[in-house]
């Protein structure tokens, strides 16, 4: 989700440049596309980190989840994608999972995320 640090600025950026968003829309949207989970960890990282204005409503949403508070508290050692053993590969894989809204969608995530082949895997297929 936030494997790209721009991307989570983009979000702040909107957010500072449109103040009028209608976030029931927003959050009706995530919902459709049962993302609502994404949705309030990105919500979350953007007022932690940013200090974001977001409405008493999507912050009270984001102080009552402790899962956005762990995943906080993780980030603040490491980004989610720093392996530096298999422990650490574990505990990411955890909480990434969590992030998901549903039990399919976190399998997923999973599976792509244990068979994700990077270029340094071809590289040393090769030689």
């Amino acid at each position: 989700m936030w494997e790209r640090i721009e991307w989570i600025i983009d979000i702040d950026r909107i957010i500072r440049l449109h103040p009028k968003i209608n976030w029931n829309v927003i959050v009706q949207k995530a919902q459709k596309l049962k993302m609502t989970t994404m949705l309030y960890t990105a919500l979350a990282i953007i007022f932690y980190y940013y200090k974001t204005p977001l409405p008493n409503t999507i912050q009270n949403k984001i102080f009552k989840n402790k899962l956005f508070t762990k995943i906080l508290n993780y980030q603040n050692k490491k980004t989610l994608y720093d392996i530096e053993s298999l422990k650490d590969m574990y505990i990411n894989l955890y909480l990434l999972m969590q992030l998901q809204d549903n039990l399919y969608l976190s399998l997923r995530y999973a599976i792509k995320f244990i068979l994700n082949t990077k270029k340094q895997d071809i590289l040393f297929v090769n030689y």
